[in-house]
């Protein structure tokens, strides 16, 4: 790793030393870390990287090339930053890793899921409350501010079977009784395991579990079930639900 280092070191001093000489301190900097960054969006792992901010290098010497060629009186080394600067804010809008596009997508399909989950922990909680049905006036009242949301919930959650509508409301199907008493049982796990491992109050458990819930998959639940010692109360001392128990 120190050879790794060192070599990096004398080559960016080298290209620092050559670049300042040849195009100035603005255009070395802009062809010095642009390459790099656009490339970063695309991948974590050193070689492609390099392979990428290379070609990303080349593609836009090549470009800012022909247009000073093409066109006259047009410097070389700004198309080139030109072409550079492209690069990276495609690459920053459009990559599939970390791009704006890509995160907003998986921001509105997490929040989408968010709803979905809410809304059956509400009809689970009704049904161990012993009431089966929820009517759509109760759903709306229980969620006020995202109506459009919930609708659209309903209807995803109905097409994929978990729930089932008829006149008198809204009630779980089997499998929805069973993702929803998942749902229910990762909240109340990982309310145990921030008020005994992190010495976090009972009343300020809650807001974290809302966003764990969604997140955890089945192995991080075995674990934390192992770790916890298999429990059956939550810190406010509601029962952790489990398979063989609907309550």
């Amino acid at each position: 790793m120190k050879g790794i280092r060192f070599v990096f070191n004398v080559l960016l001093i080298l290209a620092v030393v050559i670049g300042i000489q040849a195009i100035g301190v603005v255009l070395m900097a802009a062809l010095l870390i642009t390459p790099g960054a656009a490339a970063r969006f695309w991948t974590d792992r050193l070689q492609p990287l390099l392979l990428l901010a290379a070609f990303f290098s080349i593609l836009s010497g090549i470009m800012g090339t022909y247009i000073s060629f093409v066109l006259p009186q047009m410097p070389t080394g700004p198309w080139v930053v030109v072409f550079l600067s492209l690069i990276a804010l495609l690459s920053f809008i459009f990559s599939p890793k970390s791009g704006i596009i890509r995160r907003f997508l998986a921001r509105r399909s997490y929040l989408k899921k968010t709803h979905r989950d809410h809304l059956m922990k509400a009809l689970f909680k009704a049904k161990v409350a012993k009431q089966e049905v929820l009517s759509l006036e109760e759903i709306r009242a229980l969620y006020p501010f995202h109506k459009k949301e919930i609708e659209h919930s309903l209807q995803l959650l109905t097409k994929q079977g978990l729930v089932l509508q008829d006149t008198q409301g809204v009630r779980l199907s089997s499998q929805g009784t069973s993702d929803a008493m998942r749902i229910v049982r990762l909240h109340r796990l990982w309310e145990v395991y921030l008020n005994e491992s992190m010495n976090i109050a009972p009343d300020h458990v809650h807001e974290s579990a809302e966003q764990m819930e969604h997140l955890l998959t089945p192995e991080l639940e075995t674990l934390l079930e192992q770790r916890l010692n298999y429990p059956n109360l939550d810190p406010h001392q509601e029962p952790i639900p489990r398979e063989s128990n609907d309550s």
